[in-house]
């Protein structure tokens, strides 16, 4: 008896042995699964922000190649002095001075109160801030890039709360937050240009980054979304050597934490901890509206700069 006890004793922490690797085993494999599949999601994420890249590229390629084309079987514009390319900036110098000269007195206090109460009914209603419909996974999680008209989300950050630099009232900074759009390009503003926007730690305040795949090795990094459009605007303006777009107002716009269906996600994670921030409301629309504003869509600002350079 004694040496069966024995014997199934030594059996039994044998088994008991191996049970305890397999576990651990099995815990070391799954730990190294958890590590494959998140690689796999991030060179997917990956994959699909080249791809579409990508595409943009060949797209730009396409129109570039269209307008030579163009021009090359169009008949060549005669050239224009200095003095007659500001002809068109000296006659609307003419209309402002001659309507201004001409209006009463009592005419402009008509005008300065008209415009005093659209202003206060302007004030007065709330402009809606309407939601696009985005695709959702099975988790309820945005499928990424979110796109939205002009503008392609990637990536929406993290929302930092212990730092009262990275939100204000009306806005939300998250930091790794990326997008990307479609401008005009800085070497040439006739040609579309991806233009990759990042918010990235910057103590405590967070920096603001414009990257362009014209000149990838000297991305605007600046304090404000407004301060980065400024810079890229003025660069435009200088290569086509007239000021052609100069709202610079719309940086956060640009970037798109301040497009309502992005700002719509981005304060979804939760502003309880953000006391400086006030929440929107947000209406949700099925019907898309395109912004046709010339500082922030290429689809608006190219044909200022087309009307510039082929003198329609």
């Amino acid at each position: 008896m004694e040496t069966d006890t024995k014997r199934y004793k030594l059996k039994y922490e044998k088994t008991k042995k191996m049970i305890k690797n397999f576990v651990f085993e099995n815990a070391a494999l799954c730990d190294e699964i958890s590590e494959l599949q998140e690689k796999y999601m991030i060179i997917n994420e990956e994959n699909k922000f080249l791809y579409s890249k990508l595409g943009a590229l060949n797209s730009t390629q396409e129109t570039a190649s269209k307008s030579q084309s163009v021009r090359k079987n169009s008949p060549v514009p005669k050239t224009l002095s200095g003095a007659q390319k500001k002809a068109p900036a000296a006659k609307k110098s003419r209309t402002i001075s001659t309507a201004s000269v001409g209006s009463s007195p009592a005419g402009s206090e008509n005008a300065t109160k008209k415009g005093a109460r659209k202003q206060t009914t302007a004030r007065g209603k709330a402009v809606k801030k309407l939601v696009h419909p985005i695709k959702l996974d099975a988790t309820g999680r945005p499928i990424f890039p979110i796109v939205v008209g002009n503008l392609s989300v990637y990536s929406l950050g993290d929302v930092i709360t212990d730092r009262s630099g990275y939100h204000t009232e009306e806005m939300i900074f998250p930091v790794g937050f990326c997008s990307c759009r479609v401008y005009g390009s800085i070497m040439n503003p006739e040609q579309q240009c991806v233009y990759t926007c990042k918010i990235i730690d910057g103590g405590p305040q967070p920096l603001f980054e414009i990257a362009s795949d014209d000149i990838p090795g000297s991305p605007i990094v600046r304090h404000s979304p407004n301060e980065c459009l400024t810079v890229l605007q003025s660069k435009i303006n200088k290569a086509v050597g007239v000021e052609v777009v100069s709202d610079n107002t719309k940086g956060s716009e640009f970037f798109g934490i301040t497009v309502p269906t992005i700002q719509n996600l981005i304060q979804s994670s939760g502003t309880r901890k953000l006391p400086g921030y006030k929440p929107l409301k947000f209406e949700r629309s099925i019907a898309f509206s395109k912004n046709q504003l010339a500082s922030i869509n290429f689809d608006s600002h190219d044909p200022v700069i087309r009307d510039f350079f082929m003198g329609v």
